[in-house]
This record gives structure tokens, C-alpha cells and sequence, in this order.
């Protein structure tokens, strides 16, 4: 009969759990769409964000800071790719103007841009080595924006790519 007891205790704390899991993932169940990649990041940025929030709170191995600074650092690349951070990065360096300027006597109009500020040198600086690689795939002699934007392609590949080899390593480690 004591048994029976135990089960039943522990049924309606699971139970009980299970219902303020499904509260607490409500949010993200509901503007879940499944036509788009920043969904998927959301369910699993969600998960990781929980799952570090959880490791730390029990700290309930040796070492479980660094697989906690792991999932966080899952969890930031997550943002910058869904961000398209690195896509982008390169206007912090570059601003130019445009503006549509009618061609007289047809119906079409010419693109005029005017460079504002310039610091992509600083820009192809932060990364050495994407440069590097770009310009060899590119050429040296090619547009300096065409080269910032295939460095920003190049660098949300990557952050792709580390987010992914970090899971890979690392998440069995995650459990207790």
C-alpha cells in the first residue's frame, strides 16, 4: 500500500511539472511557423536558454560553468544568425546615399549613390583572415562593398558552422 502512495505522489508532481512546462513553452508553440529557419532557431535557442538557466541554478556537476558559457554562446550565435548580424555588419563601416534620378525623356530612372563615410578598412581589418580568403576567391582589384558583403556572407557561414561543431562536441555533456 505504501508504494502505491509514492507513485501517486510523485505522479501528480510530474504532473504538475508537465503543466508548467507546457505554460512556460505556450509562447513559442504559439508564433511557431513552419515555412521559416527563425523558427526552428527558436525552439532550440528556447530549449538551450532553459536548459543553461537550469545547469546553473543546480550546478549539480564539476565544470558545469563551462558547458553553461557553452550554451550561452550557442544561444548569442543563434541571435547574430537570425539577426543576419554579420550579413550586415559591414554598414557600421560604410554609408552612402541613393536616390532615383528620372532619365529625361523615358520612363526609367538612374540609380545615384555618394559614398558618406568609408572605414571598411577597419572593417577588413577585424577580420584578416576572411579578407584574406575573399580577395583570393575575388581579387584584389575587385568593389570594396562587393568584398565586405561576401566577407559578412562568409562570416554568417561560419557562425552557422560554430554554432553547429559546439553542439556536436558538446551536448551530452548537457544533462545532470
Amino acid at each position: 500500500m505504501k508504494k502505491i502512495y509514492i507513485d501517486a505522489k510523485y505522479f501528480f508532481l510530474d504532473l504538475g511539472r508537465r503543466i508548467k512546462n507546457l505554460w512556460r513553452w505556450l509562447p513559442i508553440i504559439w508564433n511557431d511557423k513552419d515555412y521559416d529557419d527563425h523558427f526552428i532557431f527558436e525552439v532550440l535557442k528556447f530549449k538551450l536558454k532553459n536548459t543553461a538557466d537550469y545547469t546553473e541554478q543546480r550546478e549539480g556537476f564539476v565544470g558545469y560553468e563551462h558547458e553553461v558559457a557553452r550554451m550561452r554562446l550557442c544561444i548569442k550565435l543563434i541571435e547574430c544568425i537570425q539577426e543576419q548580424h554579420y550579413c550586415t555588419e559591414y554598414l557600421d563601416y560604410h554609408t552612402s546615399t541613393f536616390e532615383f534620378v528620372p532619365i529625361r525623356d523615358t520612363d526609367s530612372c538612374e540609380m545615384k549613390s555618394e559614398i558618406i563615410e568609408d572605414n571598411l578598412d577597419n572593417y577588413f581589418k577585424k577580420y584578416p583572415l576572411v579578407y584574406k580568403r575573399v580577395v583570393a576567391d575575388f581579387g584584389s582589384d575587385s568593389n570594396r562593398i562587393r568584398i565586405a558583403i561576401h566577407m559578412g556572407a562568409e562570416n554568417h557561414r561560419r557562425a552557422k558552422q560554430l554554432l553547429f561543431d559546439t553542439l556536436n562536441k558538446h551536448i551530452e555533456n548537457w544533462w545532470e
